[in-house]
């Protein structure tokens, strides 16, 4: 009695958590940098005789009648040589390029993805190299090996009726004896592993939005060489321990054999816009990367790469012997936005790791069109205009180039109230995530202290 009138009160204290709180300042807000095109290979005989690059930071875009900033940046190449010279050039982008034209003619490009890295500092050469065409090798993988796919019915036991039913959030465990040197298993999604001496044990819930007292399917799939013994199913209660099993009954349904490019591509769903070996590729890079040498893929959402990828456009130019071509693309801008002064200070970046990569680049000239004060850059030499600031390289810099814009040429700093910090570190979201943490608790272990009571 007491333990019930505990979790009342606890109960009672998460139905009184907010969900609501003032709209304090975020202070800081991540942009996206921008960089340009660059040939696939190098050693590209190609010359970028001028760069021009235009921030528009201000602009009325028509498709939305939104005001949005916008950076173009036009090359102006040539081929030097007596030969035709045909470069695949590659742009990797943030957001989707508004219009990418060759001397002022519209270009259609391919539209190609790769595994997005996000611990990892970002890198065109290292990026590039992820984009293959066709489908990667690897030592232990292969698009067209078998798997084999294992499907099992859960079915709650006879003890297992109404309101002690199986429910969404019991969780479900298998037992395999694995050789990881030669297989890999899969339970999607895994929301635990262990492995003691070539024991693994899968941990996943029930089923989110099963209702209770239904079975469910679970499909385990087995990658390699086949397991050494059947695999074992078990249940527990979520809100217990898994050591005190709930009663259900275990059937294979069926066996049957995919390539392991079906198994990969799984989740692809309705991503039509990414190419199968695309998604396999960056599924791999993935798998990889989450690797425990323990024999399974890796944790929850392995296979699902759909958070992970980085965009590029691919297009091929033709440069017949001495020809030029202008080069554009236009790209929206997104600064980062400091929100510690008043008027807010905005970030931009620019990147030019890209145009490392032709043979030659020479002047290149930087535009600035806004109505802000530009505050700091790591660039000397910006000219005040009126319609902005200019500036002009004679050559190609290393590294990158930032700068700042405020509204006001002296923005204040503004201390942190109470409702900045609520805003940031509970805010509405985490009050709601309190809560319902806190609920579903609280009715899991009252469900298993039910389960108990009615099995003494």
């Amino acid at each position: 009695m007491k333990k019930l009138r505990m979790l009342a009160l606890l109960l009672t204290i998460a139905m009184l958590l907010p969900l609501t709180a003032r709209a304090g300042r975020q202070w800081v807000r991540g942009g996206r940098y921008a960089t340009g095109v660059f040939p696939d290979e190098e050693g590209c005989p190609i010359v970028a005789e001028q760069v021009n690059l235009t921030f528009d930071t201000l602009r009325r875009d028509e498709e939305t009648e939104n005001t949005q900033g916008f950076i173009t940046a036009e090359y102006t190449l040539r081929n030097p040589t007596e030969d035709t010279v045909r470069v695949r050039m590659f742009y990797p982008f943030g957001s989707i390029p508004s219009d990418i034209q060759v001397d002022g003619e519209p270009l259609a490009p391919t539209l190609r993805h790769s595994y997005l890295d996000y611990s990892e500092a970002f890198s065109i050469e290292q990026r590039r190299l992820w984009i293959i065409d066709g489908w990667a090798e690897d030592s232990f993988y292969d698009p067209e090996m078998t798997v084999t796919r294992y499907t099992y019915h859960i079915q709650p036991g006879d003890s297992m009726e109404g309101e002690f039913a199986l429910v969404a959030d019991d969780k479900v465990q298998v037992t395999c004896s694995v050789d990881p040197e030669n297989t890999r298993v899969h339970l999607d999604p895994v929301l635990r592993a262990e492995s003691t001496d070539g024991t693994l044990v899968l941990t996943t819930d029930y089923r989110q939005g099963t209702h209770a007292g239904e079975g469910r399917n679970f499909c385990l799939y087995v990658i390699g060489a086949p397991l050494k013994t059947d695999p074992v199913w078990s249940a527990y209660d979520s809100g217990g321990s898994e050591h005190e099993a709930l009663d259900v009954s275990t059937e294979l349904v069926s066996t049957e054999q995919i390539p392991l490019k079906e198994l990969f591509c799984m989740h692809k769903g309705t991503m039509g816009r990414v190419s199968q070996t695309d998604w396999y590729n960056a599924v791999l890079h993935k798998v990889r990367e989450n690797d425990s040498g323990e024999g399974y893929l890796g944790w929850y959402d392995v296979l699902d790469v759909s958070e992970d990828l980085m965009r590029w456009y691919e297009y091929e130019l033709t440069f017949q012997p001495g020809q030029s071509l202008v080069n554009t693309v236009t790209v929206p801008l997104h600064p980062s936005v400091d929100e510690k002064t008043e008027p807010y200070k905005y970030g931009y970046t620019y990147q030019f790791s890209a145009e490392q990569r032709w043979a030659f680049c020479g002047p290149v000239n930087v535009t600035v069109n806004t109505p802000f004060y530009m505050l700091d850059t790591n660039q000397e030499g910006f000219e005040k205009t009126e319609t902005g600031y200019r500036l002009t390289l004679e050559r190609l810099p290393e590294g990158e180039l930032t700068f700042r814009l405020c509204e006001s040429e002296h923005p204040e700093f503004v201390a942190p109230t109470t409702e900045d910090y609520y805003s940031r570190m509970v805010g509405p979201a985490w009050s709601f995530l309190l809560k319902a943490v806190a609920v579903v608790s609280v009715l899991a272990y009252l469900r298993h202290l039910l389960r108990k009571k009615k099995s003494n």
